[in-house]
């Protein structure tokens, strides 16, 4: 995408888009044994979100945290009715996986323009927070209704930070964002942690992107990078890892 003069203003002035939270991506050996095991552990329903065509992949969906902070919780798996054979999924998601594991996690841009602008700012910041080059994508939803969005997403970079550096995503129409359709029952506390060696560069970089951080997620030292995510309900709740 050529980058217009506005959004080449914006970065002179160092005009910071702000950040948010958008969802947390949990890899999954199975989907359906997945919402199974959600329903079973805490009593709610994942929403189906579709299949990424082309990708070999399928989602469901949970809400977190605040509902008004338009956040959720995304179990992607590879979709065992894809005949396609792919070299990679997104996320380093392999055939034959063991257990789940969090993948990585998304930042929510306002506007295209944003998108750009953070986009460009990761690139400067070292290789593993370069995403490239930012894209299109959609999904069909179950109903049959085309959501689409703008993303910036490497598969090398998530891998090479562990998933602690955050893609980058931007809804072309933010009224169908998939917490809308989420029931207010299927909503989780939660907790993000990520740990590493030097977590303050990956807290104080975000910062500087305009990352608008939620109480539930903290940076931490760790004798290597992980990211440690935790699912409540009133009266229990589960626990998983990178």
């Amino acid at each position: 995408m050529v980058i217009t003069e506005l959004i080449k203003e914006q970065l002179n002035r160092g005009v910071a888009p702000k950040l948010a939270l958008d969802h947390i991506v949990l890899a999954v050996p199975d989907l359906k044994q997945a919402m199974n095991y959600f329903q079973e552990k805490l009593g709610v329903t994942a929403m189906i979100g579709g299949k990424h065509v082309g990708l070999g992949t399928h989602n469901a969906l949970l809400g977190i945290g605040d509902p008004n902070k338009h956040m959720y919780l995304e179990l992607i798996a590879i979709d065992p009715d894809d005949p396609k054979e792919y070299s990679h999924y997104f996320f380093g998601i392999k055939k034959n996986m063991p257990a789940a594991y969090v993948a990585t996690w998304c930042l929510r841009c306002e506007t295209a323009n944003d998108m750009e602008i953070t986009n460009q700012s990761m690139n400067k910041m070292g290789a593993k927070y370069q995403h490239g080059a930012v894209r299109k994508m959609q999904r069909q939803t179950p109903a049959g209704a085309i959501l689409s969005w703008q993303i910036a997403n490497a598969v090398e970079q998530v891998q090479a930070s562990c998933g602690q550096v955050p893609f980058l995503i931007c809804w072309d129409d933010f009224r169908l964002h998939p917490t809308t359709k989420l029931a207010a029952e299927n909503w989780l506390d939660f907790s993000l942690e990520f740990a590493a060696p030097d977590y303050p560069s990956l807290a104080n970089n975000l910062d500087s992107l305009g990352f608008e951080k939620p109480a539930e997620v903290r940076f931490s030292a760790g004798e290597k990078p992980a990211i440690n995510l935790t699912l409540k309900n009133s009266h229990s709740g589960l626990t998983f890892t990178s």
